[in-house]
């Protein structure tokens, strides 16, 4: 099923490029199809937007977050802490292009797809505590380590 939406990305990105231009070039982006909600272990639902991610320019760079992700980021880390979401500060926000499903935040014995994801790392801070949100086209997970 994730082949077929990497596929299927890949599709659409380079429709839109004009003659001699490759995809990534193109000024036509691709559109998200809505998924279910997160991992059901991480608790964090899936953002909800229609429109996708924009693809970081340089990875670790300073970034604003789509508002959708950052509603979403900061509902889960109010809820966490027992705050409400206007007390959920954000410390950094960073363009990231991960090196496969795990998003930088393996599980030890959990297997993962083995693709490059863009996305984002965002590190909040709610009631005293920090969390380590990390972001793909497809939904958040708050990194636990």
């Amino acid at each position: 099923m994730l082949m077929l939406l990497i596929a299927g990305a890949l599709l659409v990105t380079g429709c839109g490029a004009e003659p001699g231009q490759t995809g990534a070039g193109s000024t036509s982006e691709p559109t998200e199809t809505p998924t279910s909600p997160g991992s059901p272990a991480s608790g964090v639902p899936s953002p909800t937007a229609s429109q996708p991610l924009p693809t970081p320019s340089a990875t670790g760079s300073q970034v604003q977050v789509p508002a959708t992700l950052l509603e979403q980021i900061r509902a889960d880390a109010a809820q966490r802490a027992g705050v409400t979401p206007d007390a959920v500060q954000v410390v950094s926000s960073t363009a990231q292009t991960w090196n496969d499903g795990s998003l930088g935040c393996p599980k030890p014995g959990e297997n993962y797809i083995q693709v490059m994801i863009d996305g984002f790392q965002v590190i909040v801070q709610a009631g005293g505590r920090t969390y380590d949100y990390r972001t793909s086209q497809t939904g958040i997970k708050l990194c636990e380590k």
